[in-house]
């Protein structure tokens, strides 16, 4: 799920345009995500605040399984799902670095 852009308002526009022509039809994205954590309904930050915060453009990539255990003791490889980490790299990271990276320029 993607669930945030970061950086600048200009950043935003050709990070969603690579992300939507590298993913197309295999995943999801929610457009209130950046909402919900600024209006604190839901209190936690995630790993990429710190870089949203400071302008720099990037994704916030999230998986939404478990997603009761994220930042606490269980927050670790025994409690991810090897399936859902080889299905994101698969269907979404590797073509968004791909696509970022120059290999599928329209």
């Amino acid at each position: 799920l993607l669930y945030q852009l970061g950086g600048g308002a200009g950043s935003q526009s050709w990070l969603a345009q690579a992300y939507a022509r590298a993913t197309h039809t295999r995943t999801y994205a929610a457009a209130g995500g950046v909402d919900a954590m600024t209006l604190n309904l839901i209190p936690a930050d995630t790993d990429f605040t710190v870089f949203r915060d400071a302008g720099i453009p990037g994704y916030d990539l999230a998986m939404v399984q478990n997603g009761r255990i994220y930042h606490t003791r269980w927050d670790d490889v025994d409690h991810a799902s090897e399936h859902a980490l080889e299905q994101g790299g698969r269907m979404v990271v590797l073509p968004l670095v791909m696509r970022l990276a120059g290999a599928h320029d329209d």
